[in-house]
């Protein structure tokens, strides 16, 4: 009886031995989780951004290559302007060139619209933070260019 007793004591004393070993390899791996999650949320955010920007290049697209008399190059701008700003989008940010909104039946217009958007909301202050930096660009250009036929 006697020897269960000091097993069981002694296992409770091992336990009590390895909580402070415990807590070192949490706090180790809490960090690394938390910058995966925040990694995760800051590339969700540029992949959203990355497809505003290409929905307002095509509908400016869509609206420049109506007839004539039914647009032009500040509608055009106006459009993908509204449209980067109901997508909560900073449209000082972009900025937004044309081609061929005026030409003739089947020659095509273009819209390219370029973003600037700061790299990293969560991860981006923290990594400058390391010695030699981050290795990641302050800000990140998104550009993408729509095509379509004038009718």
């Amino acid at each position: 009886m006697k020897r269960r007793v000091e097993r069981k004591h002694h296992m409770i004393e091992g336990i009590r031995g390895r909580s402070g070993q415990n807590l070192v390899e949490f706090a180790m791996i809490v960090v690394l989780l938390l910058a995966i999650v925040l990694g995760i949320a800051d590339f969700g955010r540029l992949w959203m951004t990355n497809q505003a920007v290409t929905n307002a290049a095509r509908e400016g697209a869509r609206l420049a290559a109506l007839p004539n008399g039914f647009s032009d190059p500040a509608a055009v701008t106006t459009s993908v302007t509204n449209y980067l700003t109901s997508a909560n989008l900073t449209p000082a940010n972009a900025t937004v060139t044309l081609s061929g909104v005026s030409d003739g039946t089947g020659l095509p217009a273009t819209v390219t619209v370029s973003y600037e958007v700061s790299g990293g909301l969560f991860l981006g202050p923290v990594l400058a933070l390391l010695p030699g930096g981050s290795g990641m660009p302050g800000t990140f250009t998104l550009t993408q260019t729509a095509t379509m036929r004038n009718e």
